[in-house]
C-alpha cells in the first residue's frame, strides 16, 4: 500500500481504501496512512476528486472514538481541497 501511495497512481484509490477497512491492528494503521498518504500526493499530482473520495471514506467511515484524529485529518485535507 506504501508504494502505491507513494507513485501516487489514482487506479490505486480503490485498493488502498479497502486495506483500510482491516481488523484493528497494525495493518489497519498502516492502510489508513497509505490512504493519507495517496490523497496527499493525488492532491499536490493535480487529482483533486481521487484525493476528496480518499477523505470523504476516512472521515465517514471512522466512528470510533479512538478514530477521531483521523476524521480529523480527513478533515482537514478536505479543507485543503476547499471541498466539504
Amino acid at each position: 500500500m506504501w508504494a502505491l501511495a507513494r507513485i501516487a497512481d489514482p487506479g490505486a484509490v480503490d485498493a488502498v481504501v479497502r486495506a483500510s477497512g482491516a481488523e484493528d491492528g497494525w495493518e489497519r494503521t498502516q492502510a489508513v496512512k497509505a490512504c493519507l498518504l495517496l490523497a496527499e500526493r493525488l492532491f499536490e499530482g493535480g487529482l483533486a476528486e481521487e484525493a476528496r473520495k480518499i477523505y470523504v471514506h476516512l472521515r465517514d467511515t471512522r466512528k470510533e472514538p479512538k478514530e477521531a484524529y483521523i476524521r480529523e485529518a480527513a478533515e482537514r485535507g478536505l479543507l485543503g481541497l476547499r471541498i466539504v
